[in-house]
């Protein structure tokens, strides 16, 4: 007797009981088998599994690639700034090689200057001695250079520049094996400069003096008056002082008498002639107020030419 199947088929068929599938075989086609849908899923997690390890493999040999390719770039970057150190050592070796090398140069080259200069200063070209002295000094910065154009200064009789360049000696080398020479000539160089100047001031108020002279033989006591006041000046000598009141005194220019007179007294209030020219201005002095006086009295708006003194 032939049994119809549940199968998903049409109804329509008829289906013999030896042709249906067993449950097993229609449950595994429709794929509801629990052991075919844990396989599948055991499966899949394999492989998804193995895509991860995959993808994480090749992350880590993405990342380790990078990881090698800084460590190249600053292995390279470390190369390079070594191999720029070098070359920087390098340069600054050859520097100075070539400053010491130039520096022996100057050093000859001054050495000759030096032996020049002591040729010319002995002599006694003093202009020449010193111009190799300071050439030498220009190549070699050594102290006892400077004191040998301050000693060729001294010499030649230039005492200012020798003072100048001893001090500057001293200040170099205050304790140098010349530093107590050095102090001795500067200061006889600078007494020396004193004598100078007093006798320039002494042949300037002599030619003063002279010229004074020449007025007074004119009878020009005025002028005379006024180059012994300079002379007074230039020399600093009082005696001039009264030489030139005494000139005013004659013009008659008395309150340029009785200026000098004042003048000699503050200087010499007792001197040999003090009590002389004490004399000579109150009398200058009392002739000054009587000429005031009389202006005085006598003077008119129009009809003199100025007021009186």
């Amino acid at each position: 007797m032939a049994r119809s199947c549940s199968c998903s088929r049409p109804t329509a068929i008829a289906i013999s009981a030896s042709s249906c599938p067993p449950t097993g075989a229609r449950s595994a086609r429709s794929g509801s088998s629990p052991f075919r849908n844990a396989t599948a899923g055991a499966g899949g997690r394999q492989a998804a599994e193995a895509r991860g390890e995959t993808k994480t493999a090749a992350a880590t040999e993405t990342e380790a690639t990078r990881t090698a390719r800084a460590s190249a770039a600053a292995s390279g970057a470390e190369a390079r700034r070594h191999r720029r150190m070098m070359r920087s050592a390098i340069a600054l070796v050859v520097v100075a090689w070539f400053a010491t090398r130039a520096a022996a140069d100057d050093k000859k080259q001054a050495d000759v200057h030096v032996k020049q200069g002591v040729v010319y200063f002995k002599a006694q070209q003093y202009d020449d001695a010193i111009a190799e002295f300071k050439k030498a000094y220009e190549l070699d910065k050594q102290s006892k250079t400077l004191f040998n154009i301050a000693n060729v200064y001294y010499q030649k009789g230039d005492f200012q520049s020798a003072v100048d360049f001893f001090q500057q000696y001293l200040g170099v080398d205050p304790d140098g094996p010349f530093a107590k020479q050095a102090l001795e000539f500067s200061a006889d160089a600078k007494r020396a400069l004193a004598e100078q100047a007093a006798q320039q001031k002494a042949a300037a108020a002599a030619a003063r003096v002279k010229q004074a002279e020449a007025f007074a033989q004119t009878g020009s006591w005025r002028s005379a008056g006024d180059e012994y006041r300079g002379a007074a000046d230039v020399s600093g000598e009082p005696e001039y002082l009264i030489a030139a009141g005494d000139a005013y005194r004659k013009q008659p220019v008395l309150d340029k008498a009785r200026d000098a007179y004042r003048a000699y007294l503050d200087k010499v209030p007792a001197g040999e002639h003090s009590d002389r020219v004490r004399a000579d201005l109150a009398a200058v002095t009392s002739e000054i107020d009587k000429a005031q006086a009389v202006c005085a009295r006598e003077w008119r708006p129009g009809r003199n030419h100025s007021p009186c003194p």
